[in-house]
């Protein structure tokens, strides 16, 4: 007979306890232990066995994709969805991620039967939503729930080709004697809905919410269950949302795809660097235009920076959208490059248009625009520059310069200040006069500041 073991698991880091005590000896967390029991088989062996196989006997096989007729949204899956596969999306509460699934079951409920299951809002509130947003679709099924037992007989009549489970959080089952929300019924409902897709072949989206420590409750647990982690990004008074490919078995990580909030629903934005360069003052000091890489897609910044005495003895060193703690270290090399004193200055640097990146091929960008700042001298209009930036002052190579190059030529930029590296790798530099490699930030900056 199988017998049942008793355990306490908390609920904020996964640990495990033979009891129940007041504090989690491993996160520090109080009152988080929650009892969790456990079947086991007889003599503690597994009632199934899987064989191996030889690896020159396994036949490969191609994963067949789907569109949703978002093009952005497919891109970033890699193509489209795949059979079987269990995608994550996270974010804030109210950033959208409800509105992006329901636009996109409501273009596949055209051609496939889908299943949309709400466990937050009534199916009422979900059709009010639907048609705000101009969806009409015979295939698209409304169900809310929370019955992880419910949500399978559903899809085992109505057998879609996608199903999206609004949240994860908010699903239980009865089989796991713990509470909705708990780390053991969130990590056992997105275990039993994955082996779902996989044994079904049906696409599967998990809604996951953020925590207040920037993390998909849980904490993070599911992004080892799940085949896509996505995180659609946004504050809440800027229209522009940000879709950001975090993990995919499928497909390349890091992919970014930008959305606008609208009325309608959320709108494709075809042409991203149009549309974040779209505002920018030509002329003034302060400001460089940087071509970064987001995945395999190149991407124009415009990057603020601006100077100002400090009132007190500590200056700060304040940056919205670029890692502070590397701001500061280019602060340094800027100083010593420059022989200028930043030291007696506050240093604000903004990334325009609300996109955190983290390419180093920014650093030369920031660096052009800081020195701008200082001495009150605007870089050309036409000007772009990339480049990864060291300790002493030497320029480094960055990631597809080809693809950075032709992305800013193709909006009218005409001088690209690149590292030497890149330069004398691109396929096209004899028909590019405008190019400019340099070798050292000494070097870059003689360029504009001479």
């Amino acid at each position: 007979m199988p017998k049942a073991a008793t355990f306490f698991e908390c609920e904020a880091c996964g640990a495990k306890s033979p009891k129940w005590m007041g504090k989690c000896q491993s996160c520090g967390s109080w009152d988080t232990l929650v009892e969790v029991k456990e079947k086991k088989t007889a003599h503690g062996k597994a009632a199934l066995s899987e064989k191996s196989s030889k690896l020159a006997d396994i036949t490969s096989k191609d994963f067949s994709r789907t569109g949703t007729g978002l093009k952005e949204f497919d891109r970033i899956l890699g193509g489209g969805l795949v059979e079987g596969a269990t995608i994550l999306l996270g974010g804030d509460p109210g950033v959208g991620k409800s509105t992006l699934l329901l636009q996109a079951l409501g273009l596949l409920g055209k051609k496939y039967p889908v299943l949309y299951v709400s466990a937050e809002e009534s199916a009422a509130q979900i059709g009010s939503r639907a048609k705000r947003l101009n969806i009409s679709a015979d295939n698209l099924d409304i169900l809310s729930t929370t019955s992880l037992e419910n949500i399978f007989d559903v899809m085992a009549e109505a057998k879609p080709t996608a199903v999206v489970i609004d949240s994860i959080q908010t699903i239980f089952s009865e089989k796991i004697p713990a509470a909705p929300g708990s780390l053991a019924q969130i990590r056992e409902c997105a275990f039993s809905l994955t082996q779902f897709a996989k044994n079904s072949m049906v696409s599967v989206f998990l809604v996951g919410h953020i925590t207040k420590e920037g993390l998909i409750a849980g904490p993070k647990a599911l992004e080892h269950i799940v085949d896509v982690v996505l995180y659609l990004e946004g504050e809440n008074y800027r229209n522009l949302k940000v879709l950001r490919a975090q993990k995919n078995r499928f497909g390349t990580i890091n992919e970014i795809a930008l959305f606008d909030m609208t009325e309608e629903g959320l709108k494709e934005v075809t042409n991203p660097s149009e549309v974040l360069l779209k505002d920018r003052l030509v002329g003034e000091p302060g400001s460089a235009i940087g071509v970064s890489i987001e995945g395999t897609t190149p991407l124009l910044f415009e990057i603020q920076a601006l100077l100002s005495p400090s009132a007190f003895g500590y200056a700060k060193r304040m940056s919205v959208g670029f890692d502070r703690n590397r701001m500061q270290l280019l602060t340094a090399v800027i100083e010593r490059t420059s022989r200028l004193t930043l030291g007696d200055k506050d240093l604000f640097v903004n990334v325009v248009g609300g996109v955190p990146i983290n390419d180093p091929g920014l650093d030369l960008p920031l660096s052009f625009s800081v020195l701008s700042s200082l001495k009150g001298k605007p870089l050309p209009g036409d000007a772009v520059a990339f480049g990864e930036v060291g300790l002493l002052g030497e320029v480094r190579a960055t990631s597809y310069p080809l693809k950075r190059i032709k992305e800013a030529q193709a909006l009218g930029f005409k001088t690209v200040i690149l590292p030497r590296s890149d330069f004398e790798r691109v396929d096209f530099k004899e028909k590019s006069p405008g190019l400019q490699p340099v070798s050292s930030l000494k070097e870059a900056f003689q360029v504009f500041f001479g």
